[in-house]
């Protein structure tokens, strides 16, 4: 009788509503793929975190979500370089105010960054980007709400980095002035950076978990204060009363924080979340990808949600691709890919067309190289490269490479031994990059290529990434609808330091092209290198480039003022107004 019992409650979860919530209440309730491993104000790196602490935390300028542009917020204008290329100027407006009702500040931005860029503050991803970008900041002599972040290079994207910290107030973290007397040359100079045993204490304090996990301890600029965090299941966010940006929501959207609480609700399972859906238990689905789109498709097929929800598939700037070996130690990993005619025989054996249609039902972009094709700053000039296991077959052979024993996989004599082109195939273990890879393993043997799925945890397939262990590796890219400094993953430096560059593209002329995009300030000389180097890439196909992703989006129709964006796929979650009825 219990095992029934059991049964039918099993069965009433899988496909009943127990009880609807009250729908009335000005509250979003906001599906979240991952509980957040905390939410410090500087020293969260989670994805869901950063989701979360964009309604807690503030910056000095924001994205338009419209025109794809970083906009002012809490400055005057964007930064501006001086003559050198290298100080970069910008001047508070005096909207921003802290809880306790002071303004922001010149000083409060200089202990922003200082605390970003110290060797003791445990953010040691944002630190490194920034502690290499950053010689010094501080306040404008001329200006009291003026501020001064001298760079140590040019780069493209400084008037960006300039303005980079998230916002705390000194007052709030730092009352007695410990960090009064840590310069930026103690932060940042060559030497080792010295501590003593008040520094210790204080970044001990500001580090500890409670900053990350406590509500009370989790203050910020922004309209919403953290005041329930369940670990694993939800967060919630209230409105602050007579929070100070609510009188310029008419002048910006940004500034505009009408629902009066936001509930993120962790729904990391596809199942869960069309069950969530299905009962109006979520307002808000968000950058969901390809594992979601069959349970959206079913959702759509629903009048009830249709009545319920507005929903669409968005651009994502994520893009997915084969990673090829171009430097293999030729022990471990056989030099089957460096070649180029090689490697462009790769792309023409995957099917991406019959791929999207299949795994994704046509909700992906092909992408023709390293850059989006949405993106502003695409080379155009660039065509897909088309499907063809003729053209595959006989580039394959221009490079030596045949069936010379009749095993129907084709073999190369290398350094005296018979090397047959076989190569494992590297990806994360989930089941849809497995489908992707079976339908790689089945075309290639079309042309006497044998591809061996290997499954691997992140952990292992990164790492073996990172120390270019691999034939070769199916992964994805995440991206923005700005300009991405491409050093990290197509500079020579970066294969040599074992960073993004996994499989060893590049030389002189490449390494130039980046040098000239990330360092030319003139927006045309930037584009001219920027799509250089994409035809660069483009011609040495190092990555069997597939496809633009699309995220599925939801919104609840009780709210009005609904909009869908492209730039960081975003939702106007605290624009929305509760409809009365």
């Amino acid at each position: 009788m219990k095992k029934i019992l059991g049964l039918i409650a099993f069965v009433s979860l899988l496909f009943g509503c127990v009880e609807k919530r009250d729908l009335t209440q000005n509250t979003v309730v906001i599906d979240l793929e991952s509980f957040p491993p905390g939410l410090h104000p500087t020293n969260n790196a989670s994805g869901p975190g950063n989701f979360v602490t964009s309604y807690t935390q503030l910056s000095l300028i924001s994205l338009d979500v419209e025109k794809e542009v970083y906009k002012p917020f809490l400055i005057k204008e964007l930064p501006q370089p001086d003559s050198t290329g290298l100080i970069y100027s910008f001047e508070l407006n005096g909207k921003g105010k802290w809880d306790d009702g002071s303004l922001l500040s010149a000083e409060d931005v200089v202990f922003s960054f200082k605390v970003m860029l110290c060797p003791l503050t445990n953010n040691p991803g944002t630190r490194a980007i920034y502690s290499n970008i950053i010689e010094d900041v501080y306040q404008d002599p001329d200006k009291s709400n003026g501020i001064k972040v001298k760079m140590k290079d040019l780069h493209y994207n400084n008037r960006i980095n300039a303005v980079v910290a998230t916002l705390i107030q000194k007052k709030h973290w730092d009352p007695n002035g410990v960090l009064d007397e840590l310069s930026f040359e103690d932060i940042l100079g060559e030497g080792n950076f010295k501590s003593n045993d008040k520094l210790d204490a204080w970044f001990n304090e500001y580090n500890d978990a409670k900053n990350a996990y406590e509500p009370e301890k989790l203050v910020g600029m922004g309209p919403y204060q953290v005041t329930e965090l369940v670990n694993k299941s939800y967060i919630t966010l209230t409105k602050k009363k007579d929070w100070w940006g609510d009188e310029f929501a008419d002048e910006d959207e940004d500034f505009e924080a009408f629902p009066n609480k936001l509930i993120f609700k962790v729904t990391n399972d596809p199942s869960a979340g069309y069950l969530a859906l299905k009962c109006e238990d979520l307002d808000i689905l968000k950058n969901r990808g390809s594992s979601w789109i069959s349970k959206f498709r079913r959702l759509r097929s629903l009048d009830s949600f249709n009545e319920n929800y507005e929903s669409t598939y968005i651009e994502a700037p994520l893009y997915r691709y084969v990673s090829m070996n171009m430097r293999p130690d030729g022990v471990n990993n056989k030099p089957l890919f460096v070649d180029r005619k090689v490697r462009r025989a790769m792309a023409h054996l995957a099917p991406l067309d019959e791929m999207i249609d299949y795994l994704y039902y046509g909700h992906a972009a092909r992408q023709a190289g390293m850059v989006s094709q949405t993106n502003n700053a695409v080379d155009t000039s660039l065509k897909l490269v088309p499907y063809d296991i003729e053209k595959a077959k006989q580039l394959l052979s221009e490079a030596g490479w045949e069936d010379t024993d009749g095993d129907n996989i084709r073999d190369k004599m290398i350094n005296g031994e018979k090397v047959p082109f076989r190569f494992k195939l590297n990806f994360y273990s989930a089941p849809y990059l497995t489908e992707i890879a079976l339908v790689l393993k089945e075309s290639m043997a079309k042309a006497g290529v044998e591809l061996i799925p290997n499954p691997l945890d992140f952990g292992t397939l990164f790492g073996d990434a990172r120390d270019h262990k691999f034939d070769a590796m199916l992964a994805a890219w995440g991206g923005t609808v700005t300009y991405s400094d491409p050093s990290q993953i197509w500079s020579t430096r970066s294969w040599a330091l074992k960073g993004s560059n996994f499989n060893g593209f590049g030389d002189a002329e490449s390494d130039s092209l980046i040098n000239a995009a990330n360092t030319q300030l003139d927006e045309e000389k930037h584009l001219e290198a920027y799509r250089a180097l994409q035809r660069k890439v483009y011609n040495e196909q190092p990555y069997i480039f597939f496809w633009s992703e699309q995220y599925v989006m939801a919104c609840h129709k009780r709210f009005e003022n609904r909009k869908f964006y492209r730039a960081a796929n975003k939702i106007n979650i605290t624009g929305l107004q509760l409809i009365n009825k």
